[in-house]
């Protein structure tokens, strides 16, 4: 199979910006947690009943960890949206596809990329558009023949 690059990273920026919202929401938790977590922990084990000794000793100590996901969470989102990309690349193809096949525009089979999901749906789309064009094109004689029959008759 012909190995195709993507153009886009942004297909379907629906999907794609719903996928990125939520794992960046599951950041966000699992960052609120690991704070609380922390901050339980230096009041467990700190004589201060301070407040502010104890948010200071939180941030001291999960300090480094927030900088490090803070720094990853770019790269998590851009793998998200490039792992999103065999997905909704195939979706925005077949759309497209049923679009044209429902015109009359249909040019031959749906085609995915090696590592894209959907190819069974791919398939199963090409054997419902040949059946369509095959009764499309019977259609279409059967037409012509009653067409003839109505001019010899007259």
């Amino acid at each position: 199979m012909k190995k195709t690059k993507r153009r886009r990273l942004l297909v379907d920026s629906k999907l794609q910006g719903a996928l990125l919202c939520r794992v960046t929401g599951y950041w966000c938790l699992s960052l609120l947690v690991l704070v609380a977590l922390v901050a339980v922990q230096v009041t467990l084990f700190s004589k201060e009943v301070d407040w502010s000794v104890t948010v200071n000793r939180t941030l001291q100590a999960f300090g480094p960890s927030l900088l490090a996901t803070l720094l990853l969470l770019p790269l998590l989102l851009l793998d998200a949206l490039r792992f999103s990309l065999r997905f909704a690349g195939p979706m925005q193809r077949l759309r497209g596809e049923v679009h044209k096949l429902a015109n009359g525009e249909w040019d031959g089979p749906i085609k995915f990329r090696g590592r894209d999901y959907w190819h069974d749906l791919g398939v199963e789309i090409n054997r419902v558009a040949e059946e369509l064009e095959q009764l499309r094109a019977e259609h279409a004689a059967a037409s012509e023949g009653t067409q003839r029959e109505e001019v010899a008759s007259t």
